[in-house]
């Protein structure tokens, strides 16, 4: 809505507010963590999905980019949430997991969004146009799984989307693949799956319920 920079300024200003709250707490874990997150963060903004002749090289690279800019900062979170709540190590583990999958099941929905209503006719909106993470050259879940039906496909992938009609012949492949998107939701469900049984190993309390609603919802969302 408002642009790149706005956005960088907007970061820049959160980032600000959070070092100061970090001066006020004293608790060396939690720094290091926020200042591991900053750096994953970087890493996943910047890292391509890479150049392969198989799928399988590809699809690790995006699991890796997904942790690094996405579920990373969930991990991060509820780690450190968990470190100040003094939680037993065992429990923080499962808070840091617990975010893992959290963010993965949040970027590969996301994903699935960006070209859900070219393929399906959704209905929903992401503020963006439909296919834009295909036209900034990121191969992502639901793609990926259509190039694992006809690895020709690939071939986009390995040029960034960047050729005259990449991005628009990504998105017929994707309409003509009744799998993939399918195969994509699969894997955001395991990945809520696998969110809800780390919760499930907190204390039973009203914050515990709320946070696996909000898994399962966002499993399902649209916007």
């Amino acid at each position: 809505l408002y642009g790149n920079q706005q956005a960088v300024w907007t970061g820049d200003f959160i980032i600000s507010v959070m070092i100061g709250c970090l001066s006020k707490i004293n608790e060396p874990r939690v720094t290091a963590r926020i200042a591991s997150s900053m750096q994953n963060l970087v890493k996943g903004a910047y890292r391509p999905v890479g150049v392969s002749a198989a799928v399988r090289p590809h699809f690790k690279r995006y699991i890796l980019k997904s942790f690094y800019k996405t579920a990373s900062l969930f991990a991060s979170a509820m780690e450190c949430v968990a470190i100040l709540a003094d939680l037993p190590p065992a429990l923080v583990s499962a808070c840091y997991l617990f975010g893992v999958h959290f963010g993965l099941e949040f970027q590969i929905r996301d994903d699935m969004l960006d070209v859900e209503m070219d393929v399906e006719g959704s209905s929903g909106s992401l503020g963006k146009p439909k296919g834009t993470d295909l036209l900034n050259g990121q191969a992502t879940a639901p793609f990926l799984f259509a190039c694992d039906d006809d690895p020709s496909l690939l071939s986009l992938v390995e040029r960034g989307f960047k050729g005259e009609g990449d991005a628009e012949m990504a998105l017929e492949a994707l309409q003509r693949n009744g799998k993939a998107l399918q195969r994509a939701k699969l894997l955001v469900g395991y990945h809520a799956s696998k969110a809800i049984g780390c919760l499930l190993q907190l204390p039973d309390c009203d914050a515990r319920q709320a946070l696996i609603d909000l898994t399962s919802s966002y499993a399902a969302r649209t916007s």
